[in-house]
């Protein structure tokens, strides 16, 4: 599996893909926040506003990536040569999945850093975040950023075509929309409305609200079992595809 995940690497930073996704990620963590800034709106409101396209375009350029690397792999039969040269279907499916979850995490970051650079450069830390720790934070953030990556990464295998998982992707990321609007029926989960824990809720929340540890164990939970059943669904069904 090692070789699957160092050809995908090398495959990746070969590609156009990633430096396209890579450089739009960075200009929009510059120029988000000093727009925010320049505005002279809240405080609170500069950095949920970035988490905001946190939530949206970097989700967006992330679920575009993901769908052309591997999409490509099976247009171009890379995966099918893996599979012809003795290697099993798991590692096909976990040394993509590997390659594919670091890559989408420095794209996050390229975002996240200079965000958060240009923001406490401007404003007080404590006036926006209080008590609740930035790294703390970041890795909430992080969990579940990672949860999307997977859910992507699942869809194409699935699939196996650019269009079909950009398609199912989508309708992934509007789920956890939906998720904003379940507060109609006054659903709480460690005294916290369950909308709180979809992940476009969620991003706003590490964004300036204080963490408790029982919101932050029920997302650590939450995104785990999700991660743990998108992965265990993504082998069983790619264990079935066979060489054509």
């Amino acid at each position: 599996m090692n070789s699957i995940i160092r050809a995908s690497f090398s495959r990746i930073f070969k590609g156009k893909e990633f430096y396209y996704a890579a450089v739009t990620a960075f200009i929009l963590g510059i120029i988000v926040p000093i727009i925010y800034i320049r505005q002279n709106i809240y405080e609170e409101l500069v950095i949920t506003q970035c988490m905001n396209i946190m939530s949206t375009f970097i989700i967006w350029i992330v679920m575009i990536f993901v769908s052309v690397f591997i999409g490509k792999d099976f247009r171009n039969e890379e995966v099918s040569y893996e599979l012809m040269n003795g290697y099993k279907n798991h590692e096909v499916f976990l040394g993509r999945l590997i390659s594919t979850i670091v890559v989408c995490l420095v794209i996050a970051n390229l975002f996240l850093i200079p965000m958060y650079a240009i923001i406490f450069s401007n404003i007080s830390y404590v006036a926006v975040l209080g008590d609740t720790s930035i790294l703390v934070r970041y890795l909430l953030i992080m969990w579940v950023f990672v949860f999307f990556v997977i859910a992507f990464t699942v869809s194409i295998f699935l699939l196996k075509d650019i269009i079909s998982g950009l398609c199912v992707s989508w309708l992934i990321f509007v789920v956890m929309v939906i998720g904003e609007y379940l507060d109609y029926f006054k659903i709480k989960i460690a005294n916290v409305p369950i909308s709180e824990y979809f992940p476009i809720q969620a991003f706003k929340n590490f964004a300036t609200k204080t963490i408790t540890f029982e919101y932050g164990l029920v997302i650590i939970i939450f995104y785990a079992l999700g991660i743990i059943g998108a992965i265990y669904l993504g082998i069983r069904k790619f264990n079935k595809y066979k060489l054509k």
